[in-house]
């Protein structure tokens, strides 16, 4: 048996007609194919059979990844990489940048090649479009190249075209008494015209020409709805909001049912969201109400929800309207911390939130990549970060690893670095982005791979966390009830008896809200799945973070909360495979179980976990060393 050392095969006498059971151990010395061997003789007769086996390195693969930013100066991280690592597995890539907003420019084709036209679709390639022809223009980008390296090569004034058409369209959808629908056919729709004034708003800003009695049929229509919506706040600051943007446009002065509604929406700001106070501290610049703006952004602050240098908003929106996954909350709260405080200590963290939590070149949906790139342009408008010309070098525990410039309005062309590995060290590496010429901003981050060998392996993860806690059944007698279990934990090293069920609860902590996700928990080759067929659905539910590693069947009622999604599992031979379509930010608990079955020592690898559709965001567990006894 290659790769393996016999521990002391018997031989043993069966009787005729009778049965024998023989154990023995074997020790796998290194990975591959194992060739197992089984003889037997009875004088003239013998047969023997053989099977193959697969051996698996002990070890994961894992990711470490850090980040930041220099407005002035040099910038540094730190990625600790254990001694415990395959030969050869480890590298390291460097990402430097003039601008996280650059990003805002790879969603445009996403948005214009959407293949259908309601209103709000035709919004959302229509808007950004006119938003990103003036960022380009301010920070002196050549516009022509940049659409043709987005668009083709044969591409000429994209941006101009959808504009136009978007107009046009636009014109032809509104309704006879100025309201829009989010169909031509569609019944007048607040919402939807609320979005659009604002649209039709900035693109007048923007200098874009068009007949100026749409914009003023449709805010004539919205304003007499204001009062309407005076309980329910949240409506009524998107309708405001909109019709603030369309008043600074046309240089017209805040109507009386405007001016109510604003004191309404003052009083009332307790009840609103991050998304409406969002909109009503906008609202408040554009009205001069400055000393209440700067009251609006310090409410914002304090729902600020923290994680790894970043910051966002949660999952509010507009009644049945949600953001999905507070993209859009979070994209209006940095409009409004800009239009307040351009250099807000929330606006970095934000824009990197939003920078991190695209799906591919686009966020969810057309409107939140609408919304996104709209709040990145507003960020290239007011810092002004790509207006000069920047040159750096990255340097890797004092040495070399590469040099990179950026030319004013270039956006498109972060700088990427792999490392030469033979720069690494085990333990703390430091990685420095040195300032030759320049003095933009700079952000940079750092991703590194590699084949861990660590024992136990540890746990590790960006924006998902997972931890798996084994539990054996301990039996107790009840009067009324009979039989009952308590979960006893199982620490490393833990002992289990050959037949015994074991509990394995999952505890998985999602940064945001994050669509499909694979979680692959890896058995010990000792137990398999008490589960026979694959398919079967499981639940996952959401837990308090403090109810996180305590025995499910001791907990608070109040620790259980009642919201839960459906989870596809799949059995497979080395592995239980679980599949998460969404996974809203917050902790959640899985539970299966498995049965102990054949005697000796083993490793259970870690839980691994990873984002189908965005491979950095991916976690892996802490391993767990069992040993399973005979009966």
């Amino acid at each position: 048996m290659p790769g393996a050392r016999d521990q002391g095969g018997p031989f043993v006498a069966v009787p005729a007609g009778g049965e024998a059971r023989v154990d023995w151990k074997v020790r796998a010395e290194e990975a591959g194919d194992a060739e197992l061997v089984l003889t037997a003789s009875a004088g003239e007769y013998s047969d023997g059979m053989s099977r193959t086996i697969p051996v698996h390195a002990h070890g994961v693969e894992k990711l470490l990844a850090a980040s930041g930013v220099a407005r002035t100066g040099d910038g540094a991280m730190v990625l600790d990489l254990p001694a415990e690592r395959k030969d050869g597995s480890t590298t390291l890539n460097i990402r430097v940048s003039p601008s996280l907003a650059g990003s805002m420019l790879e969603a445009l084709p996403y948005l214009i090649d959407y293949p259908y036209g309601c209103v709000e679709q035709t919004m959302s390639r229509f808007l950004p479009a006119v938003l990103v022809q003036r960022a380009l223009a301010r920070i002196g980008a050549d516009a022509g190249e940049m659409e043709r390296r987005l668009f083709g090569k044969d591409t000429t004034r994209k941006l101009d075209d959808v504009t136009r058409k978007g107009i046009r369209r636009l014109a032809d959808m509104q309704h006879g008494n100025g309201a829009w629908g989010w169909w031509k056919e569609s019944s007048d729709d607040e919402f939807m015209t609320a979005y659009v004034i604002w649209g039709l708003a900035e693109a007048k800003g923007a200098g874009i020409r068009f007949d100026q009695a749409m914009l003023k049929r449709a805010v004539g229509w919205l304003d007499r709805r204001l009062v309407e919506n005076e309980e329910r706040p949240d409506d009524q600051a998107w309708l405001l909001h909109a019709l603030s943007a369309a008043g600074e446009a046309t240089g017209e002065k805040p109507t009386d049912f405007q001016s109510t509604a604003f004191s309404n929406l003052w009083k009332r700001r307790e009840r609103l969201n991050a998304y409406t106070r969002a909109l009503l501290t906008l609202t408040a610049v554009r009205f001069g109400e400055e000393e209440k703006a700067s009251v609006l952004a310090r409410n914002l602050s304090s729902g600020v929800i923290r994680n790894d240098g970043t910051a966002h908003w949660g999952n509010d929106g507009l009644r049945y309207r949600w953001s999905n996954g507070g993209v859009e909350a979070t994209a209006f709260v940095l409009r409004a911390l800009l239009a307040v405080d351009q250099d807000h200590e929330l606006v970095d963290p934000t824009v990197r939130w939003l920078a991190n939590n695209r799906r591919g070149a686009q966020w969810s949906n057309t409107r939140d990549t609408a919304i996104v790139v709209m709040a990145f342009t507003d960020f290239l408008e007011r810092r002004e970060e790509l207006s000069s010309d920047l040159e750096y070098q990255v340097v890797v525990n004092g040495r070399k690893a590469g040099t990179g410039s950026f030319e004013a309005g270039n956006i498109l062309d972060p700088g990427l670095h792999q490392v030469d590995p033979s720069l690494l060290e085990n333990g703390k590496n430091r990685i420095e982005i040195r300032r030759i010429s320049g003095d933009g901003p700079v952000y940079f981050s750092a991703e590194a791979t590699f084949f861990s060998l660590e024992e136990p392996v540890t746990p590790a993860g960006n924006e998902i966390h997972a931890k798996r806690t084994y539990y054996r059944r301990k039996p107790y007698e009840t009067l009324l009830a009979g039989t009952r279990y308590d979960l006893v934990p199982l620490d490393d090293g833990g002992v289990v008896t050959a037949g015994e069920l074991v509990d394995v609860v999952l505890t998985l902590e999602s940064k945001n809200h994050y669509e499909y996700l694979v979680f692959e928990d890896l058995k010990p080759a000792g137990l398999e799945s008490a589960g026979l067929v694959s398919g079967q659905l499981l639940t996952a539910r959401r837990i308090r973070p403090a109810a996180a590693g305590v025995d499910p069947s001791k907990r608070e009622d109040q620790d259980r909360l009642m919201e839960q999604i459906l989870v596809y599992q799949e059995l497979r031979d080395r592995k239980v495979a679980l599949f998460i379509d969404r996974l809203p930010e917050g902790h959640w608990e899985i539970r299966y179980q498995l049965r102990a079955e054949t005697p000796g020592r083993f490793h259970g690898m870690p839980v691994l976990g990873h984002a189908m559709y965005v491979p950095e965001i991916r976690c892996n567990g802490q391993e767990i060393r069992l040993q399973v006894e005979d009966r």
